[in-house]
């Protein structure tokens, strides 16, 4: 009786393991990939463009909340551009700029998406000198950019737990194992010959 009442208590011990083991493979962040990453912009990531360029506009996978959202750019001497207000609409982020010097500029970005994560990043384009206003260029990148970051927490903590689960399986599975050995010798002891009692000669069975 008390065999079978441990090697159900081993056997319960295991399927909690494997649920806890399972909850916590569920319950794993997404990876920042999974996040609103930037999809598009104009300017581009490396693209030409004139000094008649007035707006900027970034383009992510999912729509954005309102507040926190802030673009700046910055010309080849580091200077800072006049840039405006910016504006979130959907998935779209955008702000109003006067560009007032050819070279390198840098535009740099902070985002909310819906979910409440908070995005990152930046990107490079060219003001080009004496050009037609507007682009110089017209693609636009269709892939997340170089530069864009997730803030997200480390996975510390749930890696934590999924060890800890491991483990239980593992101690789960030996002491099942313990277990069903324990009741093979028992069995192969109480299977052999048996005395008769007061006579010392084998009973037979």
């Amino acid at each position: 009786m008390q065999d079978t009442r441990d090697a159900a208590a081993g056997r319960t011990a295991v399927l909690l393991a494997v649920l806890l083991a399972v909850l916590v493979l569920g319950a794993r962040p997404a990876p920042a990939g999974a996040h609103t990453d930037l999809v598009s912009s104009i300017p581009a990531q490396g693209e030409r463009v004139s000094q008649g360029l007035d707006r900027v506009e970034l383009v992510f996978a999912e729509d954005l909340l309102a507040a926190g959202a802030a673009i700046a750019v910055r010309g080849p001497a580091g200077e800072e551009v006049a840039v405006g207000a910016t504006g979130t609409s959907g998935s779209t982020a955008a702000a109003r700029l006067t560009l007032s010097a050819p070279g390198n500029h840098t535009l740099t970005y902070r985002v909310v998406g819906g979910d409440g994560h908070v995005i990152s990043g930046s990107l490079g384009f060219t003001v080009v000198a004496g050009a037609t206003p507007g682009r110089v260029a017209t693609s636009v990148s269709r892939e997340a950019l170089p530069g864009a970051s997730a803030e997200a927490d480390a996975p510390g903590s749930v890696m934590w737990l999924l060890l800890v689960a491991v483990l239980l399986v593992a101690v789960a599975l030996h002491r099942v194992a313990v277990l069903t050995r324990g009741k093979a010798r028992a069995a192969t002891s109480s299977s052999g010959p048996r005395d008769e009692p007061g006579t010392g000669a084998p009973r037979a069975g």
